[in-house]
C-alpha cells in the first residue's frame, strides 16, 4: 500500500479525538512490548494504531517520574506514509508472504517495534507482532510518527 500527499493535520484530530498528552521525539525511549491492536484507522497520508496500552520509559522527555510508566488508551499514529507493507509468516513454507489483511496486519498485539532510517531521512517502523492468521512484520515508512494518550497510569510491567 502506498501513500502520497503532504503533512496535515493529524488523523486523531480530523476525527474530533484530543489526547491530553503526546510525544514525537524519543521514539526509541517507548516500549510496545506486549501492547494490543484495538483498532487501526487510515486517513489521507497517516495510520493511527489504537492501543490499549503502551509503556513510556523514566528517560523519556515526556515522562516526569521517575520510573517508567504504563500509559493505557493510547493511539500511535504515523504521518506522511510513504510506504506500508505486511507479511505474515507461513509456518508451512518458513518464509515471509504477502499478508492477505494489508489494511489490518495486527489484530492482536505488538511484540517490537524496530527503526531505521533511510537515505532521504525517513524511518521505516518495523512492527512485529501477531495477526489471528499468524506471526506478521508490518513495515511503515512515514516522515513522522506521534504517541498521543490520556493519561500515565501505573508503573510499567517491567519496573521492580
Amino acid at each position: 500500500m502506498r501513500f502520497a500527499g503532504s503533512v496535515g493535520h493529524t488523523l486523531l484530530q480530523a476525527l474530533g479525538i484530543h489526547m491530553k498528552y503526546e510525544t514525537n521525539c524519543q521514539f526509541q525511549k517507548l516500549d510496545f512490548h506486549d501492547s494490543p491492536v484495538s483498532k487501526i484507522v487510515y486517513g489521507n497520508d497517516s495510520i493511527s494504531i489504537y492501543l490499549d496500552f503502551a509503556n513510556i520509559l523514566a528517560e523519556h522527555i515526556a515522562n516526569p517520574y521517575p520510573v517508567a510508566k504504563c500509559i493505557e488508551n493510547c493511539a500511535i499514529t504515523f504521518n506522511g506514509v510513504i510506504e506500508s507493507i505486511a507479511s505474515v509468516y507461513n509456518d508451512e513454507t518458513k518464509v515471509f508472504e504477502e499478508h492477505q489483511y494489508p489494511t489490518e496486519p495486527l489484530d492482536q498485539e505488538i511484540l517490537e517495534v524496530i527503526t531505521s532510517v533511510g537515505s532521504k531521512g525517513l524511518v521505516t517502523y518495523t512492527l512485529k507482532g501477531f495477526h489471528s492468521t499468524g506471526w506478521t512484520e508490518w513495515r511503515i515508512t512515514s516522515q513522522q510518527f506521534k504517541l498521543s494518550w490520556d493519561d500515565f497510569s501505573q508503573d510499567a510491567w517491567f519496573v521492580d
